[in-house]
């Protein structure tokens, strides 16, 4: 219930976010112009990302202020914040700040692919993984890779 409570609350904040993030993208006249490859007929407002980005983070926030017990999913911390839950933030805000810049000034696909490198790694180097290890003959992988080869 806990989950659905804070999906809940994010889906809510997203929908108040993207018309106040829309009104700045218009009114600095962050948009995607029509032309070209383009198939929209009226300029688009862009930065829609943003207030998905920013209702997840407020309501990682809230939580972690309302129900802190909430946020705990592996056991380990990483600068007193569970490790995977680091992870998610921290490549979140790297995906943010690549995409808000794109909207803005506009990114190379390489400069982009980099970016989602870069927020993939660190969500990787931040996750908390538990070792499997088993001993030979006790039912794990071995077991499985000696039927593999008697067939």
């Amino acid at each position: 219930m806990q989950y659905f409570i804070t999906a809940l609350a994010g889906c809510v904040l997203a929908l108040i976010l993207t018309p106040i993030v829309r009104f700045f993208a218009l009114k600095y006249k962050i948009v995607d112009q029509p032309g070209g490859r383009r198939i929209n007929l009226k300029p688009i407002p862009r930065l829609g990302g943003l207030a998905v980005v920013l209702a997840f983070w407020l309501v990682v926030i809230a939580t972690a202020v309302l129900k802190p017990d909430w946020l705990h999913f592996s056991g380990q911390t990483f600068h007193g914040i569970d490790r995977n839950l680091f992870g998610v933030l921290l490549g979140s805000l790297i995906l943010a700040i690549t995409g808000a810049v794109d909207d803005i000034r506009g990114l190379s696909p390489v400069v982009k692919l980099v970016a989602h490198i870069a927020a993939a790694a660190a969500r990787g180097r931040t996750t908390a993984t538990r070792s499997r290890r088993t001993r030979a003959g006790s039912g794990g992988g071995g077991a499985r890779r000696r039927r593999r080869r008697r067939q």
